[in-house]
C-alpha cells in the first residue's frame, strides 16, 4: 500500500492524521485573500488549522478575516503596528498546534492535493531517516490575473529534483548560499518540533530565504523536494518580489549570506563556504542586452523577470560551472584533510 492510500485509510479508520498548521501573514491582501483561503479549504488533506496573522492592513483584510474566523473556518490574530511578514508568520506559529507547520502567502493558490503532496513525502521521509530536520518542498506555477501562466523553464522537474535531493550536505548548502533553488515558501513545510529548537523568523526582507539558510547551514538540516506542482506564486504589481529592484534583491541576499556564514562555528567548513561562494560569483557572466536594459530601468522591471532571464542565460554553462565548483570542493577537502 503506497502512502497516499495509508493516508486515506487511516482518515477512514479514524486513525488521525498529523496535524498541518498553514500559516498565512497577511498585509493589504483584500484582493485575494478570499482566493487563497478557499484553495486551504478545498485540500484533499482534512486536518488542517488555517492561521491568519493580519499585519496591521489598512484596507479591509481584517473585516474579511473575521468573517471566516465568526464560522470556525480559520483563526485570525492581529497586529496592531506593522513588523513585517516574519514577525505575523512567528505570530501564527506560536498560536499553532499542528505536528508539521506550512507557511504561505496571503496571494497564492494551494492546488487541492498540496497539503496531501507534502505529508505524503515527509511521512516517506521521516520513516527512512528516522529525524524531522528536513525541509520538505516543491514547485510552482506562476500565475496572473487568476490565469496560469506558461512554463518558459522547459525544466524536467523529476531530474533536476532527483539531482537537488541527491547532493550531499555540503553541495546543498553550497547551492543555497548562491541562491539558486527552484523553489520558494509556496512549497515548504517542516516538523515543529525541530524547527522550534532552531529559533524562528527573522526581521529580513527575504525571510524564507534566510530561514532556509540557517536551518541548513547552521543546523544541518536537508532539503527534499518534490518534483510535482502543487500551487501557483501569484504576480501582481503589489506583491513585494514584483516591486523590489535586482540591486536591492542582492543586497539583502549578500547580507543574509554573509550574517549565516560567520555564524558557521567550524573554522575550515566556514573557508570553504566562502571560497566555494566566491567561484560560483565568478561565474556571472556579463548579462546580454535585454538585462543591461532591464537593470537601468530596475524601478520598472520587475524582479521575477529579471531573475527568468538571469537563470535562463547562465543556465547554458551551469553543468560546465557546477563541475568546476564540485572539483574546487574536492581540491578544499583534501587540503583539510591533508592538515
Amino acid at each position: 500500500m503506497n502512502i497516499i492510500s495509508q493516508l486515506q485509510t487511516d482518515i477512514s479508520n479514524n486513525s488521525a492524521p498529523s496535524l498541518v498548521s498553514v500559516i498565512i501573514a497577511s498585509y493589504n491582501a483584500s484582493k485575494f485573500i478570499r482566493k487563497t483561503i478557499n484553495s486551504i479549504l478545498n485540500q484533499t488533506y482534512k486536518n488542517i488549522e488555517i492561521i491568519v496573522v493580519d499585519d496591521a492592513s489598512d484596507d479591509d483584510t481584517w473585516e474579511i478575516l473575521q468573517e471566516y474566523a465568526a464560522s470556525n473556518k480559520i483563526q485570525a490574530f492581529r497586529h496592531q503596528t506593522r513588523q513585517g511578514t516574519g514577525m505575523a508568520r512567528n505570530t501564527g506559529i506560536n498560536h499553532s498546534k499542528g505536528d508539521w507547520i506550512k507557511p504561505f502567502d496571503a496571494d497564492d493558490i494551494m492546488y487541492e492535493n498540496c497539503i496531501e503532496t507534502l505529508v505524503s513525502h515527509a511521512v516517506v521521509i521521516t520513516n527512512k531517516t528516522n529525524r524531522h530536520d528536513t525541509i520538505i518542498s516543491a514547485y510552482h506555477d506562476y500565475i496572473q490575473n487568476d490565469e496560469i501562466l506558461p512554463d518558459m523553464t522547459k525544466n524536467n522537474h523529476v531530474s533536476e529534483a532527483d539531482e537537488i535531493n541527491n547532493l550531499d550536505h555540503f553541495e546543498l548548502c553550497s547551492i543555497l548560499l548562491h541562491n539558486d533553488l527552484p523553489v520558494n515558501t509556496i512549497g515548504d513545510m517542516w516538523h515543529r518540533s525541530e524547527f522550534m529548537k532552531c529559533g524562528m523568523y527573522d526581521r529580513y526582507f527575504r525571510e524564507d530565504y534566510e530561514l532556509r539558510l540557517r536551518l541548513c547551514v547552521l543546523y544541518g538540516w536537508n532539503m527534499h523536494i518534490i518534483p510535482t506542482r502543487i500551487g501557483a506564486y501569484r504576480q501582481h504589481t503589489q506583491s513585494k518580489m514584483s516591486t523590489v529592484t535586482p540591486t536591492t534583491f542582492q543586497h539583502e541576499s549578500t547580507k543574509i549570506t554573509n550574517s549565516i556564514i560567520s555564524n558557521v562555528c567550524d573554522k575550515n567548513l566556514r573557508e570553504s563556504y566562502e571560497e566555494i561562494l566566491g567561484h560560483m560569483n565568478m561565474y556571472r557572466h556579463k548579462p546580454p542586452l535585454t538585462l543591461k536594459i532591464g537593470m537601468r530601468v530596475s524601478k520598472f522591471f520587475p524582479y521575477f523577470i529579471y531573475a527568468y532571464l538571469a537563470h535562463n542565460y547562465r543556465k547554458k554553462k551551469y553543468g560546465a560551472q557546477y563541475a568546476d565548483v564540485m572539483r574546487l570542493r574536492e581540491d578544499i577537502l583534501h587540503k583539510s584533510e591533508s592538515e
